[in-house]
C-alpha cells in the first residue's frame, strides 16, 4: 500500500528503543517486602490462629480476567511500587502481584534478568535465591499473560522457611478467565492494526486485536522491513519481531506477514553491509533467502502466509526491464525456502488496484504462478485517490482477481477513506465493508484469508513521516509541493474503522457485525 506501513515501524522503534527508559519509570520489578520489623507482630498473630484456617480457607484477588487465590489468613504488606496490585504476607512469606499492562512475558523477561542475577526460566516461572539485608530468600514465580497485561506473581520466604506446597498452590491457582470465541471454522477474517501515535503503539496494538478477535477475526497482517532486523551479516536484532508474534500469539491470532525486500515503489531497506545491484546478484539472493530461512523458522507456527516484497507490482511499473530479474530472483528464494521449511505457504502481494489503474496486469500474471499463494492489497478508488466511485465497483476487482490464478489468494489490504476531502464519509465506509463481506461469503472457498486496512487513522504527526517514506529517487523531494501530495496524505491518513483518539467509525462498528455473523459468534 502507498500508505501507513512506515508508521508501524515508527511506533515499533518508539517503544522497544525505551523500553530500558519505561523499565526505570515505573515498570519496576517487586523487591521482598521487609519483614524483620513486623515479624514479631505477624508471628504473634499467626499463633493465635489454627493452622487448618490459615492453609485452607481461600481468598481470592480478581483484575480484569485476572484471578489467584491465597490463604485468608495472609495480611496486607505496604509498598510503594507503581506496579503492585496485590501484596500479603505471613510470617516469613510474602506474596507479590505485579502488573505490566501491554507487556509481553517474553518482553518482560530480560528486564527480571537485568534485576536478579542468575535468573533461568522455565517456560513462563522461574526459581531462584536472593538476600535482602542479612536475610536470605527463596522465591518461586510465574507469568501470566492476560487481556493486554503481564502479571508478574512471586512467592518468596526466608530461606530455611520456604514453604513449597502453599507455594505451589497459590502460584497454579492463577489464571485468565478471557476466552476467545471459536470462529466456527470460518477463522479467515484479518485486521490491519495500526497505530494512530507511535506513543499509544503497544496499547492500541494489542487492544484492538483483541477486540476483533473478540469478535471472531482471527488473522493480521504485518509488515517487516529485512533492514530492521538484519543490520549486517547475520547480525540479527528479533526484538520487534518477537514482540509482534507473540502478542498475535497470546491473543489467539494467526498472521500474514511480508518481509518487504520491495517496499511498493522502490527497493526496501536493506542491511548495511549489503550493496544492492540487481534483484538476480547470486549473493543477494542467498543473503536474502539466508535470513528468510532464519525468519520463518522462528516464527512459523503463528504466521500462516509469508510475502516476499509489498505491492511488487508498483515498483516494476517503473522498472519493468527488472520483472525477469524478480521472477528468478523470487523463485530462487522460494526453492531456498522449501527445501528448510517445505510445509510453510509462501507467497508475494500485488496491488491490483494500481495494475488496473496503469494497464499493466500483465506483471502479476508473469509472476502469480510461482508461490504457493498470491496476496493482493485492493482499493477502489478514482483519481487523486478519491473514494467517489460506487461500492458495487468492487465486484468487478474481486471477479478478475480471481480469475488472474487458479492458486489461492488472500487479501492483506482493502479499504475506504472517511475524507470529506476525498469525497467520502463514514456512511460510505460502512457500505464498502458490508460490499466487501458479501464478496468475500461469494468466494471463501478460493479467498483464504481478508484483512481490512485499517483499525485507526493516523495522526497528523505519524502521516507525514508515512507519507515520505514512499518518495523514491525518481520522484524526488519536489512532488511534497504539488496538489497531489495533498491527496495522498489524506488518503494515507484517513482509512482507520476508528478515528485518532480511537472512537469507532460507522465503520468499524459495520465491520464488527458483519465479523461475527460471518464466524457466528454471538
Amino acid at each position: 500500500m502507498r500508505g501507513t506501513i512506515s508508521v508501524l515501524i515508527l511506533g515499533f522503534l518508539l517503544v522497544f528503543g525505551c523500553v530500558e527508559e519505561q523499565a526505570g519509570s515505573g515498570i519496576e520489578i517487586p523487591e521482598v517486602p521487609d519483614f524483620q520489623e513486623n515479624e514479631e507482630e505477624i508471628e504473634m498473630e499467626n499463633e493465635s490462629e489454627d493452622p487448618e484456617i490459615a492453609v485452607d480457607e481461600k481468598s481470592e484477588f480478581t483484575d480484569n480476567g485476572f484471578s489467584i487465590e491465597y490463604p485468608e489468613s495472609w495480611q496486607d504488606v505496604e509498598t510503594d511500587e507503581e506496579s503492585s496490585i496485590l501484596n500479603k504476607g505471613y510470617g516469613y512469606c510474602a506474596l507479590a502481584v505485579n502488573k505490566f499492562e501491554y507487556f509481553t512475558p517474553n518482553l518482560l523477561k530480560p528486564i527480571v534478568e537485568d534485576y536478579l542475577d542468575g535468573v533461568k526460566w522455565d517456560g513462563n516461572t522461574y526459581e531462584g535465591e536472593f538476600s535482602e539485608g542479612e536475610t536470605e530468600f527463596h522465591s518461586k514465580n510465574r507469568m501470566i499473560y492476560c487481556d493486554c497485561a503481564t502479571y508478574l506473581l512471586s512467592i518468596g520466604c526466608a530461606k530455611d522457611n520456604f514453604d513449597y506446597e502453599t507455594a505451589d498452590r497459590i502460584l497454579d491457582s492463577a489464571e485468565c478467565s478471557c476466552a476467545f470465541p471459536d470462529a466456527g471454522g470460518k477463522g479467515k477474517v484479518g485486521l490491519v492494526v495500526t497505530p494512530p501515535d507511535g506513543d499509544t503503539f503497544m496499547e492500541t496494538y494489542c487492544m484492538n486485536m483483541r477486540e476483533a478477535r473478540v469478535a471472531g477475526a482471527t488473522y493480521t497482517h504485518m509488515y517487516f522491513p529485512w533492514a530492521q532486523i538484519e543490520k549486517t551479516e547475520g547480525d540479527y536484532n528479533w526484538t520487534v519481531p518477537d514482540y509482534v508474534v507473540e502478542v498475535n500469539e497470546l491473543n489467539d491470532m494467526k498472521m500474514s506477514a511480508v518481509v518487504s525486500v520491495i517496499y511498493t515503489n522502490q527497493i526496501g531497506e536493506l542491511p548495511e553491509d549489503v550493496e544492492f545491484t540487481h534483484l538476480k546478484e547470486e549473493k543477494f539472493k542467498e543473503r536474502f533467502s539466508d535470513f528468510m530461512i532464519d525468519f520463518i523458522g522462528r516464527y512459523k507456527d503463528t504466521i500462516k502466509y509469508f510475502e516476499i516484497g509489498n505491492e511488487v507490482n508498483i515498483y516494476f511499473q517503473e522498472h519493468p526491464d527488472e520483472v525477469d530479474d524478480f521472477k528468478e530472483f523470487y523463485e530462487y528464494v522460494y526453492d531456498e525456502i522449501k527445501k528448510e521449511h517445505p510445509d510453510v505457504e509462501v507467497g508475494t502481494i500485488f496491488a491490483y488496484h494500481a495494475a488496473k489503474e496503469t494497464d499493466t496486469e500483465h506483471i502479476i500474471e508473469e509472476l502469480a504462478d510461482i508461490g504457493d499463494f498470491n496476496a493482493f492489497t485492493l482499493y477502489v478508488h478514482g483519481e487523486n485517490y478519491a473514494f467517489n466511485r460506487d461500492v458495487d465497483d468492487a465486484d468487478g476487482f474481486f471477479d478478475e482477481i480471481e480469475d488472474i490464478s487458479d492458486k489461492p489468494y488472500i487479501i492483506t489490504e482493502t479499504g475506504w477513506s472517511t475524507s470529506s476531502m476525498l469525497k467520502s464519509d463514514e456512511e460510505k465506509q460502512a457500505e464498502y465493508v458490508g460490499k466487501t463481506f458479501e464478496i468475500f461469503k461469494e468466494k471463501d472457498d478460493r479467498m483464504e484469508m481478508f484483512a481490512y486496512f485499517c483499525s485507526n487513522d493516523i495522526s497528523e504527526k505519524e502521516c507525514g513521516n508515512a507519507a515520505e517514506s514512499f518518495i523514491s529517487e525518481s520522484m524526488g523531494d519536489d512532488i511534497k509541493e504539488t496538489t497531489y501530495w495533498a491527496y495522498f496524505e489524506e488518503f494515507i491518513c484517513t482509512l482507520g474503522l476508528k478515528d485518532v483518539d480511537n472512537n469507532a467509525k460507522q465503520g468499524w462498528n459495520e465491520w464488527i457485525k458483519e465479523t461475527k455473523e460471518y464466524t457466528g459468534v454471538g
